[in-house]
């Protein structure tokens, strides 16, 4: 823990922020943090899933991939693409408490398989029946059950998805920022590339070791602070406004060694960790990205905001 964060005044993730650019990360390091966070979430009983949406090489797998190098591989199920009903076909594979990752959400088709994934992440269970062919004719058959609470990672190239699958999803763009295209150039001018620290992920994963042992039931002693200040407007707010408190829950839980706990051992969110998801989820939008969230997830920021702003305590 300590050489993760070195005094109780900086943020683990202005740490990792730290580490991404040494490494060679060019531009705003929000989203590998917040694809970091979403994965802590898969701790939780209300995983956070995500689209990261950009075009063919802006960076979407380069993002993804720096926030994997901070989180253990068991955390996750990776692929890069999948068909329609395979999810219930895969033997042994389990989601409980973890994400599954998609390459590209576009090489979906319409259809099943989506329904499917809507379910694992809606209800946090799938059931599925099918017909096989016997010596005695067809006979139905259910498939083994895929078990959850699992959070959903995809990344596309497309503008939208279908409204059922971004419904339940957190939706960002990336556009790969003029210095790492810069940069870029010119290591293929001079046949170079810039040295890059490579990084040390056993003091991450040491923090993950740890963050399992503590208590999952985070508290948020503002979160109807944040629900009064939410518009009514929107029956998807109420999904978008889950997601974001469990993004809290996640940064506390993340920091919990520098948060306070209440008589059960359970670790109690402040106001930072309002404002590292403020930070994560507006950033996007302070350079113009105008796709970077969806509108609902904008109001659900822009409450935030004006809680952080009062003058009452959380």
């Amino acid at each position: 823990m300590k050489s993760i964060i070195n005094d109780s005044t900086e943020s683990v993730l202005n740490n990792m922020d730290t580490i991404l650019t040494e490494s060679g990360f060019a531009g705003p390091t929000d989203i590998p943090k917040l694809v970091y966070l979403s994965l802590v979430t898969g701790m939780l009983s209300r995983p956070v899933s995500m689209v990261i949406k950009g075009a063919s090489g802006a960076g979407k797998s380069f993002a993804l991939n720096a926030a994997l190098q901070f989180v253990p591989a068991n955390a996750y199920e990776r692929f890069e693409g999948m068909s329609e009903k395979a999810i219930v076909y895969l033997k042994g594979i389990d989601l409980k408490h973890k994400h599954l990752i998609i390459g590209e959400a576009a090489g979906m088709a319409e259809g099943a398989g989506r329904a499917l994934l809507r379910q694992l992440l809606s209800e946090g269970k799938v059931r599925y029946a099918t017909v096989e062919s016997t010596d005695k004719g067809l006979s139905g058959k259910e498939l083994l059950a895929l078990e959850g609470p699992t959070g959903l990672i995809m990344t596309t190239t497309a503008t939208a998805l279908h409204p059922e699958d971004e419904s339940r999803m957190l939706s960002v763009h990336i556009r790969e920022s003029r210095e790492a295209i810069r940069e870029a150039l010119m290591a293929q001018a001079t046949g170079q590339a810039k040295e890059k620290k490579q990084i040390d992920s056993a003091p991450w994963l040491s923090l993950w070791d740890w963050m399992r042992e503590q208590p999952k039931n985070v508290q948020i002693p503002y979160a109807r602070d944040i629900a009064e200040r939410l518009p009514a407007t929107h029956d998807r707010i109420k999904r978008d406004f889950v997601q974001v408190l469990s993004l809290i829950k996640a940064s506390a839980l993340v920091h919990g060694s520098d948060r306070e706990r209440d008589e059960n051992g359970e670790i109690i969110a402040n106001k930072r960790d309002y404002e590292i998801i403020f930070d994560l989820l507006n950033g996007p939008l302070s350079v113009g990205l105008s796709r970077s969230v969806s509108d609902h997830v904008r109001k659900l920021v822009e409450a935030v905001d004006r809680l952080a702003k009062s003058k009452e305590r959380p």
